[in-house]
């Protein structure tokens, strides 16, 4: 008689699972049944007798790493609620050892996740060669007043992006332990704030997108380029930047990379843009289109025969939205449902991730303005998209990046908001 694998053995087989995937496509992941009764979607179809829902749902299990490193809290440090100016009581304003994790990708020595320290605003980045594990990397050389938000791996090894004060910012690991910041030259600087948003890359090296702007007023797309992910060059764009911001990029299988974002201002976003370059050092942007006017773009994968898949929101943030393009120049939006909206309230997808064979996009709802559930979409055209059942171990969870990876998804995001920010790494299957 077979006997299920201890916890501990589990993690073992999901390693070994990692390390085989290394930066390729991913198995499927185990316990994901299609939607039944969906238009156009495979599987078992509801008895005739059984109404079929209005929203179709597909089983999704998800439970949190075992161990995700904090940042260190001192009690001596802090200062108790409702005396910091400004705080308004929440825990993140004035407790240590919080933050938020913000984008996960699988990469040749682990999984990587980077984000930032919650209390002093310090970049940072957390290693996983044990999805149950997550180690945050001690000696990150980041300074307060930073932001990891982006990571890839390549062919010079792993590559974070975000901005340091007002500076764009980027840092790079040949192992994942060890890290340095690239340096600090005139490309990362700007009339205003700089920052880098997104990273991909390929054989030739790396690209990043990002944007100029304060947090209130106009905004230029900034492109740039790298052949080792430590000197960074800015990109030509065919065009006028102002009024757009890049949010993300993505490798195009065949040579080129397409990037998304939003249009609008550092305050207000009212649609998307799309660019696309032969090799990172020069890009155009995408004509506009009906489809761009449907929502923000947020971030994009490349879904193999599928092409590119854009997920974000629609500009008052109510309801989930999702794009298809083969080339990135022309796109689709997928048709609005039930599994996209939330009466109302608001509803964002934040990332999207295929293992060669689905797409599983993350994000949250709200209830009421500030409470947040993650929320899981599953999709197998890019065009119906099912919500996963809720999951106890997303409640209260804001849900940032997911990755495919050795017969699953990983996740990252929060825990607890508003009034905590518990860096938090989900996996599917538990």
């Amino acid at each position: 008689m077979s006997r299920r694998p201890s916890r501990r053995r589990a993690g073992g087989l999901l390693l070994t699972a990692l390390i085989a995937a290394g930066c390729g496509t991913a198995p499927a992941p185990s316990g994901v049944t299609p939607s039944a009764g969906a238009s156009g979607s495979p599987g078992t179809s509801s008895p005739a007798a059984t109404p079929e829902p209005t929203t179709h749902e597909v089983a999704f299990d998800w439970g949190k790493a075992d161990v995700v490193d904090a940042p260190p809290g001192d009690a001596t440090e802090t200062t108790p609620p409702y005396i910091n100016p400004g705080s308004l009581g929440h825990p993140q304003a004035y407790q240590g050892g919080q933050a938020d994790l913000l984008d996960v990708a699988l990469t040749s020595v682990g999984l990587v996740a980077v984000g930032y320290d919650d209390r002093a605003v310090t970049a940072g980045a957390w290693l996983s060669t044990d999805p149950r594990q997550w180690r945050r990397i001690a000696a990150f050389p980041a300074s307060d007043g930073s932001q990891a938000v982006a990571v890839a791996g390549g062919p010079a090894g792993v590559v974070a992006v975000g901005a340091s004060g007002d500076h764009a910012a980027a840092w790079s690991s040949t192992d994942g332990r060890s890290w340095s910041a690239a340096p600090d030259g005139p490309d990362f600087h700007g009339s205003t704030q700089l920052r880098m948003t997104g990273v991909a890359s390929s054989p030739a090296g790396y690209v990043a997108v990002g944007y100029m702007g304060s947090l209130a007023g106009p905004i230029e797309a900034r492109f740039w380029w790298s052949p080792d992910g430590r000197s960074w060059r800015l990109a030509t764009l065919d065009g006028p930047p102002a009024g757009t911001r890049a949010a993300a990029v993505e490798a195009v299988p065949g040579g080129g990379f397409v990037a998304v974002g939003a249009t609008g201002d550092a305050r207000t976003a009212d649609g998307s843009a799309a660019w696309t370059s032969p090799d990172g050092r020069t890009w155009t942007r995408v004509a506009g289109q009906a489809a761009l006017r449907q929502g923000v773009m947020r971030k994009l994968t490349a879904a193999g025969g599928l092409g590119l898949v854009a997920v974000g929101n629609s500009a008052d943030r109510t309801r989930a939205v999702a794009w298809r393009s083969t080339d990135g120049t022309d796109w689709t939006v997928a048709p609005d449902a039930p599994s996209l909206d939330n009466f109302g309230l608001g509803i964002e997808m934040h990332d999207v991730a295929w293992d060669g064979m689905r797409l599983v996009a993350v994000g949250h709802r709200l209830f009421g303005t500030q409470y947040p559930t993650g929320v899981v979409w599953v999709s197998t055209d890019a065009t119906t998209w099912d919500r996963a059942t809720e999951s106890a171990a997303l409640s209260q969870g804001k849900v940032d990046g997911v990755a495919a990876v050795g017969g699953g998804f990983a996740a990252v995001g929060t825990f607890g908001a508003p009034d905590a920010a518990i860096p938090t790494v989900w996996l599917s299957p538990p």
